[in-house]
């Protein structure tokens, strides 16, 4: 029994470790970006300038979704469905990224609210889907 429950263990802790690293190269920029730029050119909505431009995009991905955004981003992807994921990058993409900053790429930074509380220091990606 005590020689099943070693190699059991054993199993599961190196499908954890390999979970961990799938996940870590999932999270790298370029990844983060493919996820971003394939969700946005779903078959629901049509290619324009604005949503093909990958400047944009990129500075969307890198600078107001970041590393935890994306990381939200792919569990909702993982746990609903690629539809849903596809929906919320796409909103959050026009409504709320497009809207706010038509023309500025490299600035985004600057312009995040900054609450005076030190519990959080710029608004967070739930707040800004619900």
């Amino acid at each position: 029994m005590f020689t099943f429950l070693y190699f059991w263990y054993a199993i599961v802790i190196l499908l954890n470790i390999w979970d961990f690293f799938l996940w870590f190269c999932a999270t790298t920029p370029q990844n983060r970006f493919d996820f971003i730029y394939n969700r946005l050119h779903s078959k629901k909505y049509p290619l324009n300038d604005e949503i093909n431009d990958r400047q944009k995009i990129r500075a969307f991905t890198n600078t107001y979704l970041e590393a935890d955004g994306f990381f939200i981003l792919s569990l909702i992807k993982e746990n609903s469905s690629d539809y849903v994921a596809a929906e919320i990058v796409h909103r959050l993409y026009t409504e709320k990224f497009l809207r706010k900053y038509p023309n500025e790429i490299t600035k985004i930074s600057d312009h995040i609210n900054i609450s005076n509380d030190n519990d959080s220091k710029r608004y967070h990606l739930c707040s800004m889907i619900c």
